[in-house]
C-alpha cells in the first residue's frame, strides 16, 4: 500500500524531494534517482527499500511512497517502516512549504 503526500511548494523538482529526505533522513540511506524522470528510491540495504514518484497537476504536486520488495512480505515490511519514514520525511520538510525553507 502506497501513501501519497501533497507537496506545498510549487514548481518542485524531483531534485528537491531528494535533496529534502537526505536532509531529513541523514546518511543512513542511500538515494537514487529511478528508471523514471520523477522517481528516486531510498534504501538501507538490498531488502528495505522505498520507492518515490513525483506526480503533478497543473502547479500541484504529490509524492507516492511504495515499500519495495520482490516478495509480498518484504513490502508489507517496507510500507510499514521504510516508506513510512520517507513519506513522513517528506511530510515534515520545510524545505518543500511554501516557502522552500
Amino acid at each position: 500500500m502506497s501513501k501519497t503526500i501533497d507537496i506545498n511548494r510549487a514548481g518542485v523538482s524531483v531534485d528537491q524531494v531528494i535533496e529534502a529526505v537526505h536532509a531529513e533522513l541523514g546518511s543512513r540511506y542511500a538515494i537514487e534517482h529511478g528508471r523514471k524522470p520523477d522517481s528516486f528510491t531510498v534504501k538501507s540495504n538490498a531488502l528495505t527499500t522505498a520507492s518515490v514518484e513525483l506526480r503533478r497537476e497543473g502547479t500541484r504536486a504529490t509524492a507516492v511512497v511504495t515499500g519495495g520488495g520482490f516478495l509480498i512480505m518484504l513490502r508489507v515490511r517496507n510500507n510499514a517502516g521504510i516508506a513510512r519514514e520517507v513519506a513522513d520525511a517528506i511530510e515534515r520538510s520545510p524545505k518543500l512549504s511554501r516557502s522552500g525553507g
